[in-house]
This record gives C-alpha cells, structure tokens and sequence, in this order.
C-alpha cells in the first residue's frame, strides 16, 4: 500500500513539472519557431501564461507577450515589434508539427516600426538601377534623394511619398518627382506606381492592418485580430 501510495505520489509530481514547466517551454519555444519561420523573427523575449496551468493540455493560452527586435514582413524590416494575445486556443497537435491552427481567439494585437534605413532597403529592391538611396521620414511626408545611372551620367531624382492602406494591404505612393541632370536640366515628373510595403497575405496570426503613423525617422504600424470562435 505504501509503495503504491509512493508511486502516485511520484506520477503526480512528474505530472506537475510537466504542466508546469516543460509544457509552457515546448508551446512558447514552437511558437517562436513559428515566428521565425513565417516573419524571419529575430531576439525574441518574452513567454505565455495560462491559469490553472493544466489549461496547457487543452491549448488554451491565457496571455502571450512577446517582444521582437526584428523581422521581415513580405519584403520589408519591422523592428522594435510588441506581439499581445490574450484567451487563446491552439492545436498542440498541429503546433509541434510546425504548424498554427487558431480554435479559438479572444485578441491579438501587434505593434511595429520601420526606420529609414529599412525603407532604404526595400526602394533599392523595388527601383531598378538607383544607388545612393536615402530616407527621410517625417510626421508629414517621406523624402527620398536617389542616383539614377543613365546613358554614362547619373541623374539626382528628389522624391516627395506618403502613404496608405488599400484591401488591407500599405502602400508607399511616390509622387512630385523632381529629377536633374547637367544635360537634361530640371524635369518634373507626375506619379510613379504606388511601392506595397507589406501585403496582409504575409501578415502573421491573420492579422490585418489597424493604422499606419509617421513619425519622426520612422513609421509605426499597429495590427490585430479579434474573436474568432
């Protein structure tokens, strides 16, 4: 009887640390590996929680807080991300083969930047040719200065961007172009086509596009998803 008693004992103690500790760890550490996959996130800091804690075997997460330094949406650098959730339910099943299935969701909420220098690279991606690319981003507009190569001579285009949403995905649209050249002179030029920063397709969480904000040297994105069941 003793022994038994012993043996349930131990079972139960074996049951606690793996509700406890080990299970929390496995979800948190498939999550981000989640995250790493779908945005290329880097420096993630941060865990989940769940009251009782044997709501775990269920997949039910009360809160997750992450913070991110960095990832890629679509084409473009977020730094600086805040990832909140709050009354989750997930597919453990799914989740530890490196899968996201969402049963149940109460809120999602995530917060973002992109700097200048970010934006710099993605112009450079999306323009051909152009070299000595810079940013400035303020709460009014965004300047752009680039060199153009042409015909064995460069040209100094000057740009004036804003931006805007359309179908849940952000655009930079690049208009009052000014370009010069010592052959050419000063031209002004009408729009160019609009640059898709991110598209929601690449959003993580099926998140969508909440707002978009400039402010000095960057630009602050705000996203989120919400009851689903």
């Amino acid at each position: 009887m003793r022994k038994a008693l012993v043996s349930v004992s131990f079972l139960i103690i074996i049951l606690a640390v793996l509700v406890n500790m080990v299970l929390p760890n496995m979800i948190s550490y498939s999550l981000k590996n989640y995250l790493k996959t779908v945005i290329q996130a880097e420096d993630i800091q941060g865990d989940i929680e769940t009251h009782p804690a044997f709501m775990f075997l269920a997949g039910n997460i009360d809160k997750i807080d992450y913070n991110i330094k960095q990832a890629t949406i679509g084409q473009v650098e977020v730094h600086d991300i805040r990832l909140q959730a709050e009354d989750i339910n997930i597919d453990l099943v799914a989740l530890f083969r490196h899968k996201l299935e969402l049963n149940k969701v109460g809120k999602i909420n995530l917060q973002g930047t992109i700097n200048s220098a970010a934006l710099k690279n993605l112009l450079v991606k999306k323009i051909s040719k152009v070299r000595d690319v810079s940013v400035d981003i303020t709460p009014q507009n965004i300047q752009m200065k680039a060199a153009i190569p042409l015909l064995g001579s460069s040209i100094s285009a000057n740009m004036v961007g804003s931006l805007y949403a359309r179908d849940g995905d952000v655009y930079l649209s690049i208009h009052d172009i000014k370009v010069e050249n010592t052959i050419l002179g000063k031209i002004n030029l009408n729009n160019m086509e609009a640059i898709r920063l991110i598209n929601k397709d690449n959003l993580p969480l099926d998140l969508h596009i909440d707002s978009i904000r400039q402010t000095s040297g960057q630009i602050v994105i705000k996203a989120s998803s919400t009851a689903q069941k």
